[in-house]
């Protein structure tokens, strides 16, 4: 087979259409064609056009990755389980099995962009409690859905030990007493409580609302 055009592309200008045989096979980026010296009337065997169609889906990979960790800060295994859903999603679409080396293609993936501080379980864990303060989690609530998203335990603990319930909880109490809905205590109390508030503390919170009070 032989390269017989290379087409810079119009809506992506940094990659490269390639055609063989007068047909498009596949695209590369800039950089990509430069470091694999790609040119017109270059002949590839099998083996060297699947390594380059290999480079090509493994690169698409790593940019789809690129703009979906600018969204927000993820954490580690966020992106590992992302870029899981992506090769699923165009595998099913493709009809096609999963690539021998995309499990590689990921690993590569997840290693750079932990390395470069794309992604990083500590800076998620804080943006995580910031981001969830607002919605008043208790502790033991943030802490169940840091694990779930694959951060250590050891990075958790410091990311929570400076926080405390009892002054959020307190603040909670007082607001949602103020809505007919929470009225009933018991109501308000099973609310507090699937918000990961142990039942002692939201007893006593509701105690010490209860006794401040005006008579």
């Amino acid at each position: 087979m032989k390269i017989t055009a290379l087409k810079q592309q119009i809506k992506n200008p940094d990659r490269v259409s390639i055609y063989l045989d007068g047909k498009y096979s596949f695209s590369l980026t800039l950089n990509q064609v430069v470091a694999e010296k790609i040119k017109t009337g270059l002949e590839l065997d099998d083996d060297r056009l699947g390594l380059l169609k290999q480079k090509s889906t493994d690169e698409k990979l790593r940019l789809k990755a690129m703009n979906w960790t600018l969204q927000r800060p993820h954490s580690v295994r966020e992106l590992r389980d992302y870029l899981k859903r992506v090769v699923y999603s165009q595998s099913r679409k493709s009809q096609s099995r999963r690539v021998e080396g995309t499990d590689n293609a990921i690993i590569e993936i997840v290693e750079e962009f932990v390395k470069r501080g794309w992604v990083d379980d500590e800076v998620f864990a804080k943006w995580w409690v910031e981001r969830s303060s607002r919605a008043s989690r208790s502790k033991s609530h943030l802490r169940s859905e840091l694990m779930q998203k694959g951060v250590d335990r050891e990075i958790i603990g410091e990311v929570l030990s400076e926080r405390e319930d009892d002054g959020l909880l307190s603040e909670l109490v007082a607001k949602l007493k103020l809505k007919a809905k929470y009225q009933d205590e018991q109501k308000l109390m099973r609310y507090l409580v699937g918000k990961g508030f142990s039942y002692s503390s939201v007893r006593e919170a509701l105690k010490l609302g209860a006794d401040e009070s005006p008579d």
